[in-house]
């Protein structure tokens, strides 16, 4: 592979945008033509591997006196491509739990993504794909975060505080993700097939705490009580932190202290190891 240097004269230099080109004669022709046809009529030898053209007064490099873009590969484009849907997707989040779906613009997105307006909607084709896509993308990682790891080999409590402290975690990473989920949960007539997907998640999750709950009462590790109340008021919990803790940054130790007040509410039995 050569390249082909695009010349045009401006004044003592000679602005040149790069071409891949078949064969060194083919670099030497164009560039003799351009310079012709620029009237510009100085000798130019081209060092395609130092990256470097010259003239009989000057010798500029790549980027210095102009831009040089090597087309990129179909991977580099996929990637960029990926990258900057995320982009989008990550501006967009916020925007909508902060003003909900009907007051949220995409030019506040694009603004908050440093994109276009346009550009937007070469990713997402109307306001809504881009809604549906910030609730239902994230989604997969919240059903893992909230997916309970009940090993037989694990003591309950411990199960408990495992999971407590990695969705405490995930909530101090993901408050304004949290909060878009309360914002469709409480318009669930609006966005029935969205509520109904994360109502769904919270079901599994009671489904496969409350074993561990009742495990852990009748080993002793855990206060007595309802099960089925005790998993319920984790939950609210875990809500309540999502929409009333707002800018505590996740390194902050009131998160470990939110934790802790997370395994309390599940009765652990003061003779079992408590952090």
């Amino acid at each position: 592979m050569y390249l082909r240097l695009l010349c045009l004269s401006r004044g003592n230099y000679v602005a040149c945008a790069v071409r891949a080109a078949s064969s060194p004669k083919h670099v030497e022709r164009h560039t003799a033509s351009a310079v012709r046809r620029s009237q510009q009529r100085v000798p130019l030898d081209v060092d395609v591997s130092m990256g470097y053209f010259m003239t009989d007064t000057s010798v500029i490099k790549y980027g210095d006196a102009w831009r040089c873009h090597m087309p990129k590969t179909a991977e580099q484009n996929t990637k960029q491509r990926l990258a900057r849907r995320e982009q989008i997707l990550r501006a967009a989040i916020p925007v909508f739990a902060r003003m909900g779906f009907a007051e949220a613009s995409i030019a506040e997105i694009a603004t908050s993504a440093r994109t276009s307006y346009g550009t937007v909607f070469l990713y997402f084709a109307t306001k809504e794909a881009l809604f549906r896509a910030a609730v239902l993308e994230p989604m997969a990682e919240l059903e893992h975060i909230f997916t309970v790891d009940a090993s037989s080999e694990i003591p309950p409590v411990e199960v408990i505080r495992r999971m407590v402290g990695a969705q405490v975690a995930y909530v101090s990473h993901q408050t304004s993700y949290l909060r878009l989920t309360q914002y469709v949960l409480g318009l669930r007539d609006r966005f029935p097939e969205l509520a109904a997907q994360l109502f769904a998640i919270s079901d599994r999750f009671t489904a496969q705490v409350i074993p561990v709950i009742a495990s852990g009462q009748r080993a002793g590790e855990l206060a007595p009580g309802k099960p089925e109340i005790v998993a319920q008021a984790y939950l609210a919990f875990l809500t309540g932190l999502g929409l009333t803790v707002l800018g505590e940054p996740s390194e902050s130790p009131l998160w470990r202290r939110l934790a802790e007040t997370g395994v309390r509410l599940f009765g652990p039995i003061t003779n079992t190891r408590d952090g």
